[in-house]
């Protein structure tokens, strides 16, 4: 059984429009999940994003969008009628924030480190030499990162041979971090973090906030994805370890060694992380005294508590 074959059948059973998240749900009540060829790390995820697309390139659909925020669908079969025993759909009034962009920070490097098996430096703009406004938000993000994996798994005989032929194991990551992504800020969001990453083997887009619910935004980000590479992370405040990968990021063999220098002259974090860096290839040894402090799971858990 595929995803939209799925959807169809716990819309059938259900009689009344859902969101992708009330569809899984649904799905692990009528038993119909197990029946699922796969299911992946983020089923809510891929379900709004199928039938989204599903609705958007197919004219012939079984499906249909019903309402908005959060979007629910509906099979096309269904008259007016049918459609109005549904409850009215809520209007999301605008969320205000008790926390920074910054305070996620820690989140991230505790999700990066265990998760990732990357450590990360957190880049101060307000230190780098270009002060003109809002120019520096597309220079650099707003934390880097070094694979560590290879560090930790191989055997020094193979980094050394694989440092000899040029083709090192070890990967450099950027991170854009916003509180929340909607469409108000989605394309901006993404490409300023498709900016930040062209020197690096691997970039995301990383938020706290975000409707999985809305198929038709999972799409959109789902479809940049997919063309730009840069992929897409949903950190987890309630349990950081529940933190996801929404859709992974390609990986870049090309790095822009031009841009590497250019951010190396214009911020002394930037130019701290290349160091340590260096220091950690050339040595094979994992040191973290010049990278970001990762908290443990019970400090993590009660600072993520503390920005609800």
């Amino acid at each position: 059984m595929t995803f939209l074959e799925m959807a169809r059948s716990v819309l059938e059973k259900a009689k009344a429009p859902l969101t992708p998240a009330e569809i899984w749900n649904k799905g692990l009540e009528f038993g119909l999940t197990q029946q699922l060829k796969s299911t992946g790390k983020t089923p809510v995820a891929t379900i709004g994003a199928q039938l989204y697309v599903n609705i958007r390139d197919n004219p012939k659909s079984d499906f249909c969008k019903y309402g908005e925020r959060p979007t629910r669908f509906a099979l096309s079969a269904w008259n007016e009628k049918e459609l109005s025993v549904s409850e009215p759909v809520q209007m999301v009034s605008k969320q205000t924030f008790t926390y920074k962009e910054r305070d996620l920070h820690q989140i991230l490097a505790y999700f990066a480190y265990y998760h990732l098996n990357v450590i990360t430096s957190t880049i101060n703009d307000k230190i780098s030499k270009n002060d003109r406004k809002g120019r520096n938000e597309w220079q650099h993000p707003d934390m880097v990162g070094l694979d560590i994996s290879s560090i930790k798994d191989f055997n020094k005989g193979v980094l050394s041979f694989s440092k000899q032929i040029n083709q090192t194991p070890i990967g450099v990551f950027s991170f854009e971090l916003k509180r929340m992504i909607e469409f108000s800020n989605l394309r901006e969001s993404y490409f300023q973090a498709v900016s930040n990453s062209r020197w690096a083997n691997k970039g995301y887009l990383v938020c706290a906030e975000l409707d999985l619910d809305d198929g038709e935004l999972i799409g959109e980000l789902g479809r940049l994805a997919a063309a730009y590479g840069i992929g897409v992370i949903k950190l987890d405040l309630t349990d950081p370890d529940d933190s996801k990968i929404l859709f992974e990021a390609h990986y870049n063999k090309s790095i822009e060694w031009g841009f590497v220098n250019y951010l190396f002259g214009l911020n002394e974090d930037y130019k701290t992380f290349i160091e340590a860096s260096a220091d950690i290839i050339k040595t094979e040894q994992l040191y973290r005294e010049k990278f970001d402090r990762i908290l443990s799971r019970e400090e993590v858990a009660l600072y993520a508590q503390g920005l609800k």
